[in-house]
This record gives C-alpha cells, sequence and structure tokens, in this order.
C-alpha cells in the first residue's frame, strides 16, 4: 500500500500547529509503501500425510501479526466448502478448528500472513505452487490385545490399542 503523509504538533491547549512542508529542492510529498509479507512455508504436516491430532504449521514472516488459514476438500478453495480460521501464531492448534476437520478427508491447506494494519501477504501456494493437503484421520483401525483369539479365561478383561482422537469406543 502506497502512503503520503506530513505532521504538526498540537500543544498542550489543544491548537495545531502549521503542518510540515517539503524544503525547496527535495521531491515532495512524503511518500512510502508498505509491503506485504512475503509468502508463508508449511512446514507441518508433510504434503498428502495422514494426521491423528489436527495441528498445521508453518515457519513466521517478518511484519506479519497473524495469520490467515484456509482449509477446503478442494484445491481450488471454492468459498462454499472452504473454512477461513485466524490465529495469531505460526500453528493451527486443535482448539481452534471450528469445525473440526471429518475423518478419512482429504484437505488442503493455504496460509497467509497479515500485517497489523490489516495488508495480507501473498499465500503459501504462491510459494509452493500447489496446496498443501493431509487427511485426518483417528489412527485406527484398534487393535485388539486381550484376550487372544481362542484364550480360555475365567474373568474376561478386553484390552485395545488407544487412538489418540477417540471420545469412546464401541465394543460389541
Amino acid at each position: 500500500a502506497n502512503y503520503i503523509w506530513h505532521v504538526r504538533g498540537i500543544d498542550d491547549q489543544g491548537n495545531p500547529g502549521p503542518w510540515s512542508f517539503w524544503r525547496p529542492g527535495t521531491p515532495g510529498p512524503y511518500r512510502f509503501t508498505v509491503s506485504p509479507p512475503a509468502a508463508v512455508r508449511p512446514t507441518y504436516p508433510p504434503n498428502g500425510a495422514t494426521i491423528t491430532v489436527p495441528v498445521l504449521k508453518w515457519r513466521t514472516v517478518p511484519y506479519a501479526s497473524s495469520y490467515e488459514v484456509q482449509i477446503a476438500p478442494d484445491q481450488n478453495f471454492n468459498k462454499a466448502n472452504t473454512n477461513i480460521f485466524r490465529t495469531y501464531t505460526n500453528e493451527l492448534a486443535p482448539g481452534l478448528w471450528n469445525p473440526a476437520p471429518q475423518i478419512n478427508i482429504l484437505y488442503y491447506w493455504r496460509v497467509r500472513g497479515v500485517t497489523g494494519s490489516g495488508i495480507v501477504g501473498k499465500w503459501s501456494t504462491d510459494l509452493t505452487a500447489n496446496a498443501t493437503s493431509f487427511i485426518f484421520s483417528t489412527g485406527g483401525p484398534v487393535a485388539a490385545i486381550a484376550p487372544v483369539q481362542n484364550e480360555l479365561v475365567q474373568t474376561p478383561v478386553l484390552q485395545w490399542t488407544r487412538l489418540p482422537n477417540a471420545d469412546h469406543y464401541d465394543v460389541s
């Protein structure tokens, strides 16, 4: 974004002084440009990975005070099915996902930096050419541990492997 600026003082009574002026022989008015943040590089998960904890991470970029993350089941990020998240760190952790990703769906994601004044940077897809993808999984299937096949037991105690994201289990 391009800006033009000048300044003036205001005394303790609230009276403004004259605006700053441009000295003869110097270019004026005073102009400056604010560059948007650079494109962000995703770091986790690796492209195409199956993850059991929904965490996305990326490298920070200078001048970004927050990050905008888009997640969608299509790599074109059509607005109808794209979720947009804002975070102030370089990761999108489980507590920020609303709605949570569905299980065993291929998702694409991209991220960009945003300055404190709202200037948005380039999407990570500008740097990587393609959106990064992941599949969210419960980590299953569950593996039965005990009792083993055809084991004779007096008091059955059923044991199985834990899934990192399982809230409860169905046993039949």
